[in-house]
């Protein structure tokens, strides 16, 4: 089972999870830290993108996992309810989605897959659940949970109200001078939610809307790295459009976000109910080429304009070589949500693999690296708590 209980709400998932509990694991990762950001080191360029990490429980479990760019989960100026449930189902994709070839709908699956080709969807409407009273304090102790050689992301969004756009404009910049105020390290601006209100959901879309954000926001919190969090563009040009607007005001891009479309069940009904929620987000397997082709052009863009933004790539990242692909492709970070949340062992697999073991030793020597480079019972803990 995941760390998040996709049978459970959200709310419960935020009050009682996640389901290991970081106290039970004897352990920590801690690399060298020999990767720049923003001067900084970090010990690797593996992370999770906003929305596993609930709070700083989430927080202290992923970081000693080997997770080292962890961003707190998307916040908002006041509280708000999460859509009704059920908020996650497992989907049907046999493969993954190639550009130009994206479905209509997509079917929902009782059968758990190998979590190495599991998709899903989620309707959750980035609720918050703490007022900014609740979750500022708490930014400061996910700090305090933080190994050597590990940032601290923490997300933002503004709330949309009756289409005015400079009342959401304002309410972003506050968002992030709040993040900013608690001690995050990087600030992200949420400009893609396939769950909330359109305002909220597709500003990456709209490049003149997103370039006035982020430059008010940079206004606001002046030195501090920003991040936009933006979906799937499948036109060159209007990627180019987007990156050319906020170019000057963004420290990197995070993406794709999960993918917008129709979701019903075996019967061809809608799969969630309520009104507004016949589409919703789908992650995972489903998105692994399309979040390679998104990087692949975003890499290609940002070398032909001399950009000089980090890209952190997302999408269908599941197994180890997963990461190692989008680090290949030129990201300068490679984040999972979906797959840490199904395998919280995901990064201490790729560091067993890739980052303990010599570059240039061959396979049977790794293997033999990897086995004393931990304590002895590491395996017996790891079997416990169902991480191996």
């Amino acid at each position: 089972m995941p760390v998040y209980d996709i049978k459970k709400t959200f709310k419960y998932n935020f009050e009682h999870g996640p389901s290991i509990s970081s106290e039970t694991l004897p352990f920590k990762i801690i690399g060298q830290a020999k990767y720049p950001f923003w001067g900084k080191k970090l010990s690797s360029r593996l992370g999770i993108p906003a929305g596993l990490l609930l709070d700083s429980r989430w927080i202290r479990l992923y970081s000693q996992l080997g997770f080292d760019i962890l961003t707190y989960k998307t916040v908002r100026t006041r509280l708000q309810t999460e859509h009704p449930y059920p908020n996650c189902l497992l989907v049907e994709a046999t493969k993954p989605w190639l550009p130009g070839a994206i479905p209509d709908s997509v079917k929902t699956s009782k059968s758990y897959t190998p979590i190495t080709k599991i998709s899903m969807t989620n309707s959750l409407g980035v609720p918050d659940l703490q007022s900014p009273e609740v979750w500022q304090p708490d930014i400061a102790i996910s700090k305090n949970y933080l190994q050597p050689g590990q940032m601290l992301i923490v997300s933002v969004v503004g709330t949309a109200e009756n289409n005015h756009f400079d009342s959401f404009m304002q309410d972003f910049v506050r968002a992030a001078a709040l993040a900013a105020e608690a001690g995050a390290e990087v600030i992200e601006l949420n400009f893609s939610c396939p769950n909330s209100p359109v305002e909220e959901g597709h500003i990456y879309e709209a490049p003149e809307f997103a370039a006035q954000i982020t430059r008010a926001v940079r206004q606001q919190v002046k030195d501090l790295p920003i991040l936009i969090k933006i979906g799937y563009i499948s036109e060159d040009n209007r990627l180019a459009r987007l990156l050319s607007a906020v170019s000057k005001d963004i420290s990197g891009i995070v993406g794709i976000n999960s993918l917008k479309l129709r979701v019903v069940d075996q019967k061809g009904r809608q799969a969630l109910p309520g009104a507004d929620r016949s589409k919703s987000g789908i992650s995972g397997y489903a998105l692994k080429y399309l979040a390679r082709d998104f990087t692949r052009r975003l890499v290609a863009l940002r070398e032909k304009e001399h950009y000089d933004f980090k890209i952190f790539a997302v999408g269908g990242i599941l197994t180890p070589q997963d990461f190692q692909d989008f680090l290949d492709l030129g990201a300068d970070a490679a984040l999972s949500c979906t797959g840490a949340m199904w395998d919280p062992a995901l990064a201490l697999k790729y560091h067993l693999h890739y980052s303990f073991p010599a570059l240039n030793d061959p396979p049977k020597k790794k293997k033999a690296i990897m086995k004393t480079e931990f304590s002895s019972n590491i395996e017996h803990v790891l079997k416990v708590n169902n991480l191996l």
